[in-house]
């Protein structure tokens, strides 16, 4: 019996993995670690060479516009914990879009 149950927890496990997983060509959630400084999301991005669409209140936290798979290790490399899809995130932070300085 608790190898049935077991194989359950298993294949939950994996259905959660793959909805978090980041589709070519779709919007990603880049996920900074808790001991992040507040903007390294954007930091992580910038080095990456991602456009930002939106950024978590936190600052490690941010939305990117479409992503290829070479995308999301230039993310990783940058020190990103998590790439995830866009939709997964977007239905758990509250974000804002990223602010620019402008010309004075």
């Amino acid at each position: 019996m608790w190898q049935a149950l077991a194989f359950g927890g298993v294949l939950v496990g994996m259905a959660g993995i793959l909805a978090l997983a980041p589709r070519d060509g779709a919007q990603v959630a880049v996920f900074m670690p808790p001991w992040a400084e507040q903007g390294d999301a954007m930091r992580a991005a910038a080095a990456a060479r991602l456009d930002v669409v939106a950024v978590g209140s936190n600052g490690r936290v941010a939305i990117l516009a479409a992503v290829d798979r070479s995308g999301v290790s230039r993310l990783y490399a940058s020190g990103a914990v998590l790439v995830a899809d866009a939709a997964i995130a977007r239905a758990c932070l509250t974000t804002e879009p990223p602010k620019t300085e402008q010309a004075a």
